[in-house]
């Protein structure tokens, strides 16, 4: 099979053609993890247009890659508020996932981005999703920015 290049204009219709094949299949759990990776990798080039069509496509939000991070844990950390926002008001997230490294989106926006108001969004979002889900205890100490 004769691919072309990343940089080709027919790359991006690549995650399209694959969505478009595999939508009716929302049960494939194969299916939904490369969606999600895909709307992953995505929103790491900025390319906010497709990141907003997979999401209306229904792509899981929550999909997350070998380090534990989702596309809002990259998002807040990358500062890409355009892309958060199409998350968040998606209303697919779930707050609650860490990382492996044991972190929270809301932390990666202080650490990486150094956003508190992408920050506090997120922590709102996360405490009201804890007591939706009768969620009586988690860990909302501050990072620890000097790791």
């Amino acid at each position: 099979m004769n691919r072309k290049p990343p940089d080709s204009d027919d790359y991006a219709d690549e995650p399209r053609r694959f969505l478009a094949e595999h939508s009716q299949s929302s049960r494939n759990a194969k299916a939904r993890r490369i969606g999600g990776l895909t709307l992953i990798r995505s929103l790491r080039q900025h390319e906010v247009s497709l990141v907003a069509e997979l999401i209306a496509l229904g792509v899981d939000v929550n999909v997350q890659d070998e380090r534990g991070n989702t596309a809002l844990h990259y998002a807040a950390a990358l500062g890409a508020r355009p892309s958060i926002r199409l998350l968040v008001n998606s209303g697919r997230c779930n707050y609650l996932l860490r990382n492996k490294r044991g972190r929270y989106a809301y932390q990666l926006a202080l650490i990486s981005a150094r956003d508190p108001a992408v920050a506090r969004l997120l922590i709102k979002k996360q405490l009201q999703q804890a007591v939706s889900e009768g969620v009586l205890h988690f860990d909302r100490s501050p990072p620890n920015v000097a790791e």
